[in-house]
């Protein structure tokens, strides 16, 4: 059958690559037009609880996305600091997006007026003398509501806030509204201290234009390393255009069929194209060293090709398979964006695969065969020696790599209690980023830069105007203060001790919730129409918000937090009042959830898909779970390595396991493959192993070189998760070829099983 087929395809050869032509131009138009979302959307299923209570939260507030602008010039309140913040604010406001911005030029504060109470500016125009600025010094630090939001404390430090319209699905508009920005800062702040451009819509920009710049970066340097490897182990220009081919048309045709159904581009789908690239040269290698090894036992090039083509169609398909069920089983992820990877990577290893088996025997027959010197010198070298010195380390002494594996796999075990699961944004950056450290200097010097947001539900309407309902909103904010990296909280209860402490003659001790219901109305509506208080309460004052303001760098050990926060709601706020979490970091924390989840599930999907397949291979359960070893013990000690160096169990990181399972397994079925031919010729274990390593050890170490170069290029990234997953596949692939050709021949030697 097998040879039916290549004949076939070779009888028809150039009908076949006007086909394949055929589908590559489409598939590149389709490629040619994806886009980049990385919107906090994109990363839930539709239905969870979670992303419909920030909808909800968004259908009455509009957004909790922010830019802020922070500059540090030792005294905020001199008139030229002052004037410089006023023209950036007012540029600010007539940016396309931007719902509205605000800074000490343009607050709206509680003032005495006679009698009475008011809302206006702190400043109607920007004070020249030193007795007024002194004045708007007085009365901006004395303003709770102030301090530590657009001034430091100690007024060393300001920040213009923008708050940013919220489209869902809509990723281009963040990135020309930062660039706008950009633009207007850089005209603006000639002369001035340096500003510190930070918030979440920036930290999206920034992702998208790393994301570019990654994808830019990796596919040249692993076409460059596939080049350099192969040409090193096969010597032949030939045998390297032939897996760059593959991948190439591989590449176009994955992408192309995402963009066909208009999939975008995110930041854990910047590993993709790493990954087939250098999951695409596999199957090429061992067909090209098939074929010469056919041709070099005498056979002629129409023979060898076909003969190669039967030898490794089997384990080539057996291999794809286990590495698309590997990738497959990220469909238990609970996380949308690693759904899609794994449906997507696995269809890109069929793709290679299946071009793989048609491409090559095709160019094959045009090509004119080596030369016998070529071929006998393949046999030989310091890798032939290597491969030989392997495979009798793993026979004569199997015991000791067998106790070795154990320990090792015992250390692993201990280092896995040590992972820690979660992360936060800033955590994608490196810690000299300048986007890093402009998030740092705004939450050490003014205050967080996103929020942890609730939204609180009365029954009746007017439910915040009441004393009681306000004493529970201030006592929230009072729990909420004490957790780590809340740099301060602000609620419709903030502006009415505000009012009232106004009303009291400014004295700080009156800086307390209005006594009566009657109080309270009054001081709202003379605030009626403010962005502060529409920013506040909705709904007839039936609906409020509280934020939380956080420091990104704590956002992790806040979300150790949310729990409790749970429990609080719950206990104090009931009869008819609901308190609800929301909010970018509350998301954030589900998604912490799902890592876990994820990670467990995927993994065991991908460990009992590959098992039942190298079983029913193997034609037996007890030598499918004997094959699982090399293919476990280097994820359980890649697992280890993450706990034992601290690196966290994130976006990035959480489909190593997975992934890695399916890819390592490729060597091992290759390997048994081979060995139970060589155990029907009558020899016994020991000899069917040295002559199974001798006759696929070289296609097996030049694959997983590959493959692992090709995953260390990501240490290149500009995401930490991105690098610690390249790094880290890398290290399990050449645990695992280390696994194959030595633990396996151990763990045969040992336990003889009967191969039928």
């Amino acid at each position: 059958m097998r040879e039916k087929t290549v004949n076939f395809i070779l009888r028809r050869r150039v009908a076949v690559l006007i086909v394949l032509l055929a589908i590559t131009v489409p598939a590149g138009y389709f490629a040619s037009g994806i886009q980049f979302d990385n919107t906090i959307e994109i990363w839930f299923l539709e239905g969870d609880a979670g992303l419909a209570r920030y909808r909800e939260f968004l259908d009455l507030f509009e957004s909790d996305e922010l830019i802020v602008i922070a500059l540090a010039p030792g005294d905020v309140f001199t008139t030229r600091n002052l004037r410089y913040i006023d023209r950036v604010t007012r540029r600010l406001e007539g940016v396309e997006h931007v719902l509205d911005a605000v800074s000490l030029t343009n607050v709206e504060l509680p003032r005495a007026a006679s009698d009475d109470v008011m809302i206006g500016p702190l400043m109607r125009e920007i004070p020249s003398g030193a007795g007024e600025l002194a004045e708007i010094r007085r009365l901006a630090m004395a303003n709770s509501i102030l301090t530590g939001t657009l001034v430091s404390p100690r007024g060393d430090a300001a920040a213009i806030v923008a708050r940013v319209e919220h489209i869902e699905g809509e990723f281009d508009y963040k990135v020309e509204m930062v660039e706008q920005i950009r633009s207007i800062l850089s005209e603006e702040s000639k002369g001035l201290p340096q500003l510190h451009l930070a918030g979440s819509v920036v930290i999206d920009e920034a992702f998208f234009r790393y994301t570019e710049r990654d994808s830019k970066l990796f596919m040249p340097l692993i076409f460059l390393l596939i080049t350099a490897v192969i040409l090193a182990i096969f010597r032949r220009p030939s045998a390297v255009l032939l897996p760059l081919g593959v991948v190439a048309l591989s590449l176009v045709w994955t992408f192309g069929f995402m963009g066909l159904l208009g999939l975008k581009i995110n930041v854990i789908s910047t590993i993709l194209a790493p990954l087939l690239m250098a999951v695409g040269v596999a199957d090429s290698i061992h067909i090209l060293s098939q074929y010469y090894e056919d041709l070099e036992e005498g056979m002629t090039r129409e023979q060898s090709i076909v003969a190669a083509f039967g030898n490794v169609f089997t384990p080539c398909l057996l291999t794809s398979l286990s590495s698309a069920a590997g990738l497959l089983s990220l469909l238990a992820s609970a996380l949308a964006p690693i759904r899609v990877f794994g449906a997507l990577a696995a269809l890109g290893v069929i793709i290679a695969f299946l071009i793989s088996m048609v491409l090559i025997p095709v160019v094959l027959s045009f090509l004119k065969p080596p030369s016998g010197r070529f071929l006998e010198s393949k046999s030989s070298g310091t890798l032939a020696g290597l491969l030989a010195s392997l495979g009798r380390l793993g026979t004569r002494h199997a015991p000791v790599v067998a106790a070795v594996s154990i320990i090792l796999s015992l250390g692993a075990v201990y280092s896995l209690t040590l992972l820690v699961v979660g992360t936060n944004s800033m955590d994608y950056f490196k810690e000299s980023d300048p986007v890093r450290r402009a998030v740092d200097f705004v939450d050490t010097h003014i205050g967080g830069t996103v929020s942890l947001e609730f939204l609180l539900e009365g029954e009746m309407e007017g439910a915040f105007k009441e004393p009681e309902i306000l004493a529970k909103v201030e006592a929230l904010q009072s729990f909420l203060g004490d957790l780590p990296g809340v740099t301060g909280t602000f609620s419709i209860a903030d502006y009415l001790k505000e009012m009232n402490r106004v009303m009291q003659g400014g004295d700080p001790d009156r800086n307390t919730l209005p006594d009566t219901r009657a109080m309270a109305a009054q001081y709202m509506l003379l605030m009626e129409g403010t962005d502060e208080i529409e920013s506040m309460v909705q709904d007839d004052s039936r609906v409020a918000r509280v934020s939380a303001r956080i420091r990104m760098e704590d956002s992790l050990a806040l979300s150790g937090e949310v729990d409790e926060i749970e429990r609080y709601l719950e206990t104090n706020f009931t009869n008819g009042l609901k308190a609800r979490a929301t909010g970018l970091i509350k998301l954030m924390h589900d998604m912490e959830d799902y890592l876990l989840s994820s990670q467990v599930r995927s993994f065991s999907a991908a460990f009992v898909v590959i098992l039942i397949m190298m079983a029913l291979m193997l034609r037996s359960f007890k030598l499918g779970l004997l094959a699982m070893i090399p293919n476990f013990l280097p994820v359980l000690l890649t697992l280890g390595i993450m706990g034992a160096v601290g690196f966290h169990l994130d976006v990035g990181t959480v489909t190593v396991a997975s992934i890695v399972l399916g890819l390592v397994v490729d060597d091992t079925i290759h390997f048994l493959h081979r060995f139970k031919e060589e155990v029907r010729r009558r020899r016994d274990s020991t000899e069917a192993i040295r002559a199974a390593i001798d006759s696929v050890g070289r296609p097996i170490v030049s694959t997983s070189i590959v493959l692992a170069l090709g995953f260390w290029v990501l240490c290149l990234a500009s995401f930490r998760p991105n690098i610690h997953f390249g790094l880290l596949s890398g290290i399990a692939i050449l645990m695992a070829l280390f696994a194959d050709l030595v633990v396996l021949p151990a763990a045969i030697t040992l336990l003889r099983p009967k191969f039928n």
